[in-house]
């Protein structure tokens, strides 16, 4: 029976490119799901098996993607880990796709230098507003 894959978060404006996250392409998993949604349990037992190595990973799902699953991040919780995955483990071949991204970001911003400033200060009010909730 084949493995269930786990994907890969990717940013907001990449379109293709998915990967499970044991770095399959997922056009080639027979199966593959967002690891939001594993039930709490299948993900509990996904990460204990990741961080004791001793227990199985759960029925059906691939155990390098289980093992790897404390190590993904989600777009919306850190930004820098889902990119740094290109830079760090993929240079060689979606490194290339990050420069080109980068650059068409950067060309943007060169573009609409107003509204990036606007969405920055914006990022940061929330930030800062996060940061005093979570003091509390």
């Amino acid at each position: 029976m084949p493995k269930t894959h786990l994907l890969r978060s990717k940013p907001p404006w990449r379109e293709g490119l998915d990967f499970s996250i044991c770095g399959r392409a997922a056009e080639k998993c027979a199966r593959i799901i967002d690891p939001g949604d594993l039930d709490p349990a299948a993900r509990a037992a996904a990460v204990r098996c990741a961080i004791w190595r001793k227990d199985e990973p759960p029925a059906g799902l691939c155990a390098v993607c289980c093992d790897r699953l404390r190590y993904s991040a989600t777009w919306a919780a850190d930004p820098v880990a889902v990119v740094a995955i290109d830079t760090d483990i993929y240079a060689d071949c979606r490194g290339d796709a990050l420069r080109t991204e980068l650059r068409a970001l950067a060309a943007l911003v060169a573009a609409h230098p107003d509204e990036f400033r606007e969405l920055l200060e914006g990022e940061s009010v929330m930030l800062a507003l996060a940061g005093s909730r979570s003091r509390r």
